[in-house]
């Protein structure tokens, strides 16, 4: 049975992290100020490039279609609140109709 080489993948994060928070530490206790933001934000997430761009579309589609379902509703209340004025009106005209009629 093979040897199993190299950290497991789960584990690889973690130690990640934990190194990231340990130079932090050390570089605020020499008092050298944090560095500039990332120019590459996957690598601060720990995930691929590919994956940082498709998540930032699916989040920026889902934006798009909630405000879709916004407007639509925004736009249904008006209809309503139309339909409303426009029974009404109709109302008032077949009383009118009916006490001259």
């Amino acid at each position: 049975m093979p040897k199993p080489t190299g950290f497991p993948h789960h584990l690889r994060r973690l130690v990640r992290e934990l190194h990231a928070a340990g130079g932090l530490r050390w570089r605020r206790a020499d008092g050298i100020m944090p560095r500039k933001p990332a120019s590459k934000p996957w690598l601060a997430l720990c995930i691929s490039r590919s994956t940082f761009y498709r998540w930032k579309a699916k989040a920026r589609q889902r934006s798009a279609v909630t405000a879709l379902f916004d407007r639509l509703n925004w736009q249904l209340g008006e209809l309503r609140s139309s339909f409303d004025r426009a029974a009404a009106a109709h109302a008032v005209m077949a009383a009118e109709l009916a006490y001259n009629g």
